[in-house]
């Protein structure tokens, strides 16, 4: 289970046990139907999760009519990788 997921209050009886060496990292996706209104809080939303994608970047995505333009819009946009980092490993 994610470290993010253990409540070191609510959860202090269980034992952390550090496994990330056992799995691939994983990427999150953000996905909408081609065509549909994204709404302000929408926007907002895909800022927290990618601060890196503006919206003005976003707003030509949905205007894309392919997958290719897509994929051309977002090809000079570098993705950053970050490692959660959550709290106290207390109880580990």
């Amino acid at each position: 289970m994610a470290k993010l997921a253990v409540d070191p209050v609510a959860d202090s009886d269980l034992k952390v046990l550090e496994a990330a060496q056992l799995f691939d990292g994983h990427t999150t996706w953000i996905g909408f139907r081609r065509g549909a209104l994204l709404t302000g809080y929408m926007y907002a939303f895909i800022r927290q999760l990618a601060p890196h994608l503006a919206r003005s970047r976003v707003r030509a995505t949905e205007r894309a009519s392919t997958q290719e333009e897509v994929d051309h819009l977002l090809a000079g946009c570098k993705i950053p990788l970050r490692e959660f980092s959550g709290g106290s490993d207390r109880g580990a």
